[in-house]
């Protein structure tokens, strides 16, 4: 069933939860794309209800079965970066015609340096659309050995697509990029799967060198999500006497949005991992100012803005110009929805977010600009408003399906509209 709106009435006592996190996103789709280019050598017991993770996983059956069809299949990756960016690579390495298109906000997602970097490896695509962007019609074949050029700093997707699909080609390929996607985390984490399945990529300062190499049989285990966490970060933050117990994330992760409780710290948050689990505990104090640099966290801008929101102090955010890549335009997004409550919001040349200090005063339904990270974030602010409706609840669906039903569980009112 879908529903228009949802509204969130705060807890009637001080929080004390034990909430369930998803898996992570990030590790699930590319184990999901990984297990069928090992052909099922590399494997994980891990699963997700996680929009993202099915479309991957129900993509990739489509494409099992239609690989020699001589009509294009169409691989329709609605708004899913990942997913889209990911199976562009790996279709343009695997024999068969595909149409790759998406949704309208992914149409506006650039994927123009991947291509060109396919081409250099003397891919067959072509844009049936825009320059840049999708629609891609691909002639899959194999690659050939060679040099390829990756530069841009818009997504590290593009790099982790690459290095996958390169993986399991005869051929041994040269991508030429930079330190700051070479050092990225979710680059490292990728990097770290092929590592464990005995696939070698040689790094360089500014390049990667992928070895045609025998995949060996790997089952990878998946930690909890940091991203989703994020949320519940912000509940203690925002609840005083608070305490909140995480189950299945890891103190060493790869994900880029482990720095969780360095950030939170600062936000009146204290974070301990006692034995596996991480004790969230509500300090009470808090900095009358917040700033930092979110170039390797665009995920956490919503979340921590929220919470500096809901704190009543300012913050200012630079590194933030990915944000108008993301499922929605979230630097759009965010001024618009906090201005609409009263506050004050600069972004200056598309890179630094300043929220001036303020009470934030939720007024009607507040759109939720079809943005999972968007809703989630918006949620725990109902700790200081008492109430808050959000339009288009379903859209939690695409990462943390559970999350209305674990604020619920947390205390949280929840009622669907």
């Amino acid at each position: 069933m879908t529903f228009e709106k949802v509204i969130i009435g705060a807890p009637l006592k001080t929080v004390n939860a034990g909430p369930v996190l998803p898996p992570s996103k990030s590790l699930l789709i590319r184990l999901r794309l990984l297990e069928y280019l090992s052909s099922g050598k590399i494997t994980t017991d891990a699963h997700s209800d996680a929009e993202d993770v099915l479309l991957m996983k129900n993509l990739l059956w489509w494409i099992k079965h239609c690989s020699s069809s001589r009509i294009p299949m169409v691989v329709d990756v609605g708004n899913s970066g990942a997913v889209g960016r990911f199976l562009l690579a790996a279709l343009s390495a695997m024999p068969g015609k595909w149409f790759v298109t998406g949704d309208k906000r992914m149409k506006q997602r650039p994927v123009g340096p991947l291509v060109d970097a396919l081409l250099e490896l003397n891919a067959d695509l072509s844009y049936s659309g825009r320059k840049g962007f999708l629609p891609v019609m691909i002639h899959g074949k194999e690659l050939l050995k060679g040099m390829a050029t990756l530069k841009s700093k818009e997504s590290s997707q593009y790099l982790s697509a690459l290095l996958m699909s390169l993986s399991f080609g005869k051929e041994e390929c040269l991508i030429q990029t930079t330190k700051e996607l070479i050092g990225d985390h979710y680059v490292r984490m990728t990097i770290s799967i092929l590592k464990q399945a005995g696939i070698v990529a040689d790094i360089g300062d500014e390049c990667v060198k992928i070895r045609a190499t025998n995949c060996k049989v790997v089952n990878i285990p998946v930690e909890a999500d940091w991203s989703s966490a994020s949320f519940w970060f912000e509940v203690a933050a925002l609840s005083p006497g608070s305490q909140i117990a995480l189950e299945g994330l890891n103190r060493e992760s790869l994900q880029a949005d482990a720095v969780l409780p360095e950030i939170y710290e600062e936000l009146g948050v204290r974070a301990l991992f006692k034995n596996e689990t991480l004790l969230l505990e509500n300090t009470g104090n808090h900095t009358d100012h917040f700033e930092y640099d979110m170039q390797r966290n665009p995920d956490l801008v919503m979340p921590v803005v929220a919470t500096c929101a809901g704190l009543g102090i300012g913050c200012k955010f630079k590194g933030v110009s990915r944000l108008r890549l993301k499922e929605s335009d979230r630097l759009s997004a965010l001024a618009q929805t906090f201005q609409s409550a009263g506050l004050h919001i600069k972004v200056e040349n598309d890179d630094v977010f300043i929220l001036e200090k303020g009470k934030f005063r939720p007024v009607g339904v507040i759109v939720t600009f079809d943005d999972h990270r968007m809703a989630m974030s918006l949620a725990p602010l109902a700790l200081i408003s008492g109430k808050i409706e959000l339009g288009n609840p379903d859209v939690v669906r695409k990462s943390y399906p559970a999350f209305w039903e674990e604020l619920k569980n947390a205390g949280f009112e929840i009622m669907f509209k």
